[in-house]
């Protein structure tokens, strides 16, 4: 199973309204509209994709979009 699609698993059993806007995009994942995802959801969505990711990860929020990249 392809990184992508572990990362979107995670996100789903975290936050199903999360997970209903998430894709990825030239290996950057797009949370679609969450930059009003604030507090322990983000936090959740945050810590699950960390559980399954070895690498550090680089979150930014672009307009109403959050961007997270994987970094080594």
């Amino acid at each position: 199973m392809g990184l992508e699609k572990v990362v979107l698993n995670v996100i789903e059993d975290a936050d199903g309204e999360v997970y209903d806007n998430a894709y990825f995009s030239n290996g950057t994942l797009w949370l679609a509209g969450s930059a009003n995802v604030t507090g322990m959801r983000l936090y959740r969505v945050l810590n699950a994709i960390k559980s399954v990711v070895t690498c550090n990860i680089q979150v930014n929020e672009v307009g109403a979009d959050i961007a997270i990249d994987f970094t080594p």
